[in-house]
């Protein structure tokens, strides 16, 4: 039986949302996850389930909005102050680390590229 909060994976570059999926698999088994690719499908897909997400991994890098702005609007609606959040990016400024804490993301995450880094990476958050 599948847990009822499933995770949500929002990242435009399908080669990450293998491997975070993989990773995910391989620390909770049981747990249902979902791939976006853009904060539209993001604020579509919460707008219309009955199963909000435990937690959402956001790309801060998307192609046509930043996680950064997808963060900033889910903040602005109410049903989703309190959405955990973390951010995923390859690489990240001063700056945008302030903003993205400031905006009320739990963690964030510099993205690995082997198996076993994605896995360490994400095992703290569950």
């Amino acid at each position: 039986m599948q847990d009822s909060q499933p995770i949500w994976v929002v990242d435009d570059d399908e080669d990450d949302q293998f491997l975070i999926g993989i990773a995910l698999q391989e620390i909770i088994p049981l747990r249902s996850i979902k791939f976006l690719s853009n904060g539209e499908e993001l604020l579509m897909g919460l707008a219309q389930t009955t199963h909000p997400p435990k937690l959402v991994l956001l790309d801060l890098r998307l192609t046509y909005q930043t996680g950064l702005d997808i963060l900033q609007t889910l903040r602005t609606l109410p049903a989703y102050q309190h959405l955990s959040v973390v951010m995923l990016t390859t690489c990240l400024t001063p700056d945008e680390e302030h903003r993205a804490y400031q905006l009320g993301a739990q963690a964030i995450f510099i993205k690995e590229n082997g198996f076993l880094d994605v896995v360490e990476m994400i095992r703290p958050l569950l």
